[in-house]
């Protein structure tokens, strides 16, 4: 894959190699759709409605047919299939925007969601998969803040953050215990998905929702139980360091949070001992870092 690496291993003079070959490929492809893009882009208002659905889609179809080949270098076949899945909505932008379906954003990021599945269903790319599941937070968004923008927003960021934490789940049981190759995990899908779903678990707390106090201690209390759980998924079903790293990270806020809002002192004792206790609960969590990390090297 584009952004894999061999499992503990470092680095040799060919696999330098072909990390150049990729880098330069990949920009030199990037370089090249761009031109193409900026050249039409200019010329955009000048062309007819259909040579705008015909020129969009007959470069969707190629990527797509091409995709389809399954070439031998499977980090070609991987950009390909992110073409594929730009140009889907490239497509629906255009046909939207020639034929006003609409004016909500929400509506051209949900086709988008729908009509790309396939394509990354069809893949075994993370890349597509962190694209799809970022477009489905996208969608869901955009949907709450012009459908729903005076629901109450705790349980709206909590929604998001369950369903980023399915998706999560559902990828880890697969590879545990349902993958052709066992326990052999991506090094990076798993922490962008997590960072992805604890950035929803922080908005939901940070949000004021009018709740009286008692009902945020109790809201409060349950985020904790639930942030040491997925700790402990981590730490002793699904060992993942990076993971391990962004949780104790996040552990970090939520107490100075708590500690921001229920301490009853002047400001500046509060600033003070906010940086204090700051200080104090990193320099822990390195240490409890640290010494995961070496219990494994000794493994």
């Amino acid at each position: 894959m584009l952004f894999e690496k061999k499992q503990n291993a470092l680095p040799d003079l060919q696999d330098w190699s072909e990390f150049g070959k990729r880098f330069f490929f990949l920009f030199g492809f990037i370089f090249l759709i761009t031109g193409i893009i900026f050249f039409f882009a200019f010329n955009w208002n000048e062309l007819h409605r259909y040579a705008k659905l015909i020129l969009v889609g007959s470069i969707f179809a190629v990527a797509s047919f091409v995709y389809s080949l399954k070439l031998s270098k499977p980090w070609i076949t991987e950009i390909l299939g992110v073409l594929a899945f730009v140009l889907v909505g490239q497509l629906l932008l255009v046909f939207g925007q020639i034929y006003q379906t609409g004016a909500d954003a929400y509506d051209l990021f949900f086709g988008w969601t729908i009509f790309s599945f396939l394509i990354v269903l069809s893949s075994k790319s993370y890349i597509l998969w962190s694209l799809w599941i970022f477009l489905i937070n996208l969608t869901y968004l955009l949907y709450q803040a012009q459908v729903m923008p005076h629901s109450p927003s705790r349980w709206v960021f909590d929604f998001i953050f369950f369903i980023n934490i399915l998706i999560l789940g559902i990828y880890e049981i697969k590879q545990k215990f349902y993958s052709e190759n066992q326990g052999q995990r991506s090094i990076w899908f798993p922490s962008v998905i997590l960072v992805l779903a604890l950035g929803w678990f922080q908005l939901g707390f940070f949000t004021p929702s009018g709740e009286e106090e008692s009902g945020l201690g109790i809201y409060l209390i349950f985020k904790l139980f639930l942030l040491a759980g997925i700790y402990y998924i981590y730490r002793f079903l699904f060992f993942d360091l990076a993971a391990l790293t962004f949780l104790s990270i996040e552990f970090l806020i939520y107490i100075t949070f708590c500690f921001s809002h229920y301490y009853p002192g002047e400001d500046i004792d509060q600033f003070l001992l906010s940086f204090l206790l700051v200080i104090g609960c990193t320099t822990a969590s390195v240490i409890h870092l640290l010494r995961l990390r070496k219990g494994v090297q000794n493994k």
